[in-house]
């Protein structure tokens, strides 16, 4: 079966004025007013599976071998301008210092492995994942395609989507990275349930909590 085509998209963060862009494999919603309006989720709802996102790419660096920092969960913020709740997020802290030294194909499945284990959540609890809410979860997580293709750039490639070559193919990576979270899904609810607990856990935590042990970083 044939792909469909990738959509293309850019997101720019008012906060801070950052610029994301990538590809997502649904359509934006047209109208649409924000993110938070395509992905109309209970607050409570969301940040579960901001929490989900995090862990997805704090297990699946663990399993790949790579350091992890620490990770935590965005506090919450005011509704948008149009009046829908603001992505929670949150951030795996320096990983772009440790995948930037790491193989590019660990490197591209544990970016890929944010948005997959926030789709699979959100499968798994019986969330209904209409095409406008997927987009809305892919969309939030194209800070990682834009790291994605940064770290590709410095070694003259190009990130690519449903095109190849593979090893530079997102969409090959996030097949990877489903099937890595499948393997060790009881240790991404560990993380995720530790994230929602306590906001913020270290590396050292998170690979105790899933009976691992965090690496050295990388370059020691």
């Amino acid at each position: 079966m044939t792909p469909p085509p990738p959509h293309w998209l850019e997101i720019e963060t008012p906060s801070t004025g950052t610029l994301h862009a990538g590809y997502t494999h649904h359509p934006a919603p047209a109208p649409r007013c924000c993110v938070g309006g395509a992905l109309d989720l209970p607050k409570a709802t969301e940040r579960t599976s901001s929490a989900f996102h995090e862990a997805g790419h704090t297990v699946t660096a663990l399993v790949l071998g790579i350091h992890v920092e620490a990770v935590n969960l965005g506090a919450d913020l005011p509704n948008s301008v149009c009046g829908h709740p603001v992505s929670v997020g949150g951030a795996n802290e320096n990983m772009t210092d440790q995948l930037v030294l790491t193989k590019p194909d660990h490197a591209l499945v544990v970016l890929a492995a944010g948005v997959r284990a926030q789709l699979m959540w959100l499968r798994k609890a019986g969330v209904e994942l209409s095409a406008d809410r997927a987009w809305a979860v892919e969309a939030g997580g194209l800070g990682d395609q834009t790291i994605a293709d940064w770290l590709l750039r410095r070694q003259g490639h190009r990130l690519a989507y449903g095109t190849g070559p593979e090893r530079y193919d997102y969409w090959e990576h996030e097949k990877v990275a489903d099937a890595a979270l499948d393997a060790v899904w009881e240790r991404v609810e560990r993380v995720a349930a530790a994230l929602l607990e306590r906001g913020r856990i270290t590396g050292d935590e998170a690979a105790t909590l899933i009976g691992l042990t965090n690496p050295l970083p990388a370059g020691r």
